[in-house]
Parts: C-alpha cells; structure tokens; sequence
C-alpha cells in the first residue's frame, strides 16, 4: 500500500512533467464563439468540481489523521487553482482525463466508508429503540 507522502511526490512530479510539456498560450476568446464556450465552460466547471471533490475524499481515504489531511487537501486546493486559467477546450479535456485517471489508479483497496452510511458496518443494524417511559411507581402499603 502506497503511502500518502508517496502519492504525493507522485502526484507533484506528473505534474511537474504536465507543466514542462505544456504550451504557454494567452488566447482570449473571439465573440463569435463565446456562447459555446460558455456552455462547454460551465459543464466542465461542474465536472472539475466534481474531481475535486473525488480527490479530497481519495486523499481522506488514504490519510490516517484528519489533520495529516488539511495539508494534503491545501496542496490539492494549489494544484487545481494552478490549471483554473486554462480556456482553451483540448486542455481542459485533456487535463480532466488525466485527472480521472490518477483518481482510479489511486483509489483505495478499502476506502473509508462512516459507518452508518450504505456499506458501513452499522448500516441498518436494528438497535432496540430506548424506553422513554419512568418505571411504574410501586404501592406502598
């Protein structure tokens, strides 16, 4: 099992070799095709939100303290923010699928499931339900 320092570099140094080989482009969007982009804007908005939810719960999965998480989760925050100004549509596609697919090759053998959630080990378990009422006040004779 790899550990989450591990991953880390791993994740730093791909993307150290993603920014090396991309193209430095400052193209601003022509107005003829700003409502499609718009369109492909938002759709990809919710889908990148989507990963990085998915790659805050993976780092979670893997971290045994919640506080060993906080600063996995800050980096993560820094790499998505890094590729926020990418607008050209091949990159951002690009760097989704890159992203979906280092979330599946690092997904955990046993993720962490709470448990009373489906999965969990006290989903649906039957506790007797708690009696409310006082005890019957015995008759003194």
């Amino acid at each position: 099992m790899p550990s989450t320092l591990h991953l880390i570099e791993q994740l730093e140094q791909h993307h150290d070799d993603q920014e090396a080989l991309r193209p430095h482009i400052t193209h601003t969007p022509s107005s003829t095709h700003s409502t499609g982009r718009a369109a492909v804007a938002m759709s990809s908005k919710k889908h990148v939100l989507s990963l990085y939810r998915r790659s805050l719960k993976l780092a979670l999965d893997w971290s045994v303290h919640r506080y060993l998480w906080r600063g996995q989760a800050v980096y993560l925050r820094n790499l998505f923010e890094a590729n926020r100004n990418v607008t050209e549509p091949r990159q951002q596609r690009a760097l989704i699928t890159e992203t979906e697919n280092l979330l599946e090759k690092w997904k955990h053998p046993d993720p962490y499931r709470p448990p009373t959630a489906p999965g969990g080990s006290k989903y649906e378990r039957n506790l007797p339900v708690p009696i409310l009422d006082p005890p019957p006040k015995w008759m003194n004779p």
